[in-house]
């Protein structure tokens, strides 16, 4: 998909490979379920343990709160870049018909 605006008397032409696209929306798609199936259940199960809610491993886990908070916002980070590019693909598919067969094909692979 080329997308070209012409502001002033600059051209701007940006290319988009509808591979790379489907590849990447793929990749943001596997980390993220990874991190919501495997990593927040591993941080909810030491958040909940005895050994940390009664406080015997408080200076062991003085930075649980920090990753805990970084792995949220891992997420999140991840959660809005799958959003963005399935938006992409989207608008891509809603603009060209073979475009958006290709595409579907891509996503059944």
């Amino acid at each position: 998909m080329n997308v070209t605006d012409n502001v002033g008397s600059t051209e701007k032409t940006i290319v988009i490979d509808q591979d790379e696209l489907v590849h990447i929306f793929k990749l943001t798609q596997a980390i993220q379920k990874e991190i919501e199936s495997k990593m927040t259940p591993s941080l909810k199960k030491i958040r909940e343990s005895r050994y940390y809610l009664d406080g015997k491993a408080s200076k062991a886990m003085e930075v649980y709160d920090d990753a805990n908070e970084r792995i949220t916002e891992l997420n999140e980070h991840y959660y809005r870049a799958f959003s963005l590019i399935n938006q992409t693909l989207e608008t891509m598919m809603a603009l060209d018909h073979k475009l958006a067969e290709k595409i579907g094909q891509l996503l059944q692979e």
